[in-house]
């Protein structure tokens, strides 16, 4: 993204463009005049910004030679085989149609152009997740929603208080979401975690519909699906009672899965969780027995972190000053550092 708002400001300051535009009209033989003009500039919205983030100089004393050393035996710390689609990425179900496409039959070119190439490097299809903190608050619907134009959508959505800092809007989305993610899937062989409502776990039957026709549509390239977003923020954002804590989730988790049940998926292990971020540690949540009650249905321990975060809640970061951050291997590193006990568990 950097290296495209950089490449489009250098187009806008330094390319005009003309244009010859030929007709049929009866007496006109030439072409129209034609005229040059500058590239538009981008916006105040900062989706379309120019900004181009400088790079930090580099580090001095660098290791420029490495030795490497064959051996025919697994080296200690080694981790499990991965695939090479190992890293993926998460679509904000809020805007899945912009991503993905208008609908099952009007694919996004550049997306399928993106996704292809990568499975060509990976050799195995693209691993996505799509949900996020607008999931919880969704609800699917047979037919698709007319817009204001009088356009067919797959994704209807309204701005509610609802207690986020993130101002997510709440969701309607139509089934056909889940027919283009099918349609994708059999162009380039992605892989799909999909996002279930959990914001009222005792009135879950709208989830329970989605459960089943996402299993059913994806059926092999569904990897799990993501039961409740961040949800040991839910009470400070007003969606639980101050007193809400892992023993209450827990009772919410074990109602869910109950009705879960009762709808006769082909695969038990399906779940991804618990996806906390914040205020509770997912060892915590594993320490309290989540494995232990639930680990039937645990597809995938899901983890919700950020290395910094714009949501505001501790005022605005400056993109400059954490670029460097993210520039060296030690990021990585220091990233996971905190799940390896819970890796081991």
């Amino acid at each position: 993204m950097l290296a495209l708002s950089f490449l489009l400001s250098l187009l806008g300051t330094a390319a005009n463009a003309a244009v010859s535009i030929y007709t049929d009209i009866p007496g006109v033989n030439a072409p129209l005049t034609t005229s040059t003009a500058p590239f538009a500039q981008s916006t105040e919205n900062s989706a379309y910004s120019s900004l181009v983030l400088q790079a930090p100089a580099p580090p001095g004393g660098l290791q420029r030679d490495v030795p490497i050393i064959l051996s025919t035996t697994t080296p200690a710390g080694v981790s499990i085989g991965q695939k090479g689609s190992f890293l993926g990425f998460s679509v904000e179900l809020s805007i899945a149609d912009a991503i993905l496409g208008y609908n099952s039959t009007v694919l996004n070119p550049p997306l399928l152009n993106y996704l292809a190439n990568l499975k060509e490097r990976a050799g195995h299809g693209p691993t996505i997740r799509v949900g996020g903190n607008s999931q919880d608050e969704s609800a699917m619907f047979p037919t698709t929603f007319t817009d204001a134009f009088g356009h067919q959508r797959m994704i209807q959505k309204w701005k509610e208080d609802n207690g986020n800092p993130t101002e997510t809007p709440n969701i309607n989305f139509a089934i056909e979401l889940l027919y283009t993610m099918g349609n994708i899937s059999a162009l380039v062989d992605a892989d799909w975690y999909f996002g279930l409502a959990f914001d009222q776990p005792f009135n879950d039957s709208n989830a329970m519909t989605v459960a089943k026709a996402t299993e059913d549509i994806l059926g092999h390239h569904l990897i799990a699906l993501q039961l409740g977003n961040e949800p040991d923020l839910y009470a400070g954002h007003g969606r639980r009672p101050e007193t809400y804590h892992i023993p209450e989730y827990f009772t919410e988790y074990s109602h869910f899965l109950n009705d879960l049940q009762l709808q006769n998926l082909e695969r038990e292990k399906i779940i991804l969780g618990p996806s906390v971020c914040c205020t509770w540690t997912t060892q915590e949540v594993l320490d309290a027995g989540y494995l232990q009650q639930f680990g039937n249905w645990i597809n995938t321990i899901g983890v919700m972190h950020y290395p910094a975060n714009n949501c505001g809640l501790s005022g605005v970061i400056n993109p400059q000053d954490i670029f460097g951050n993210y520039l060296t291997h030690k990021a990585a590193q220091t990233f996971v550092d905190n799940y390896l006990t819970t890796a081991r568990t």
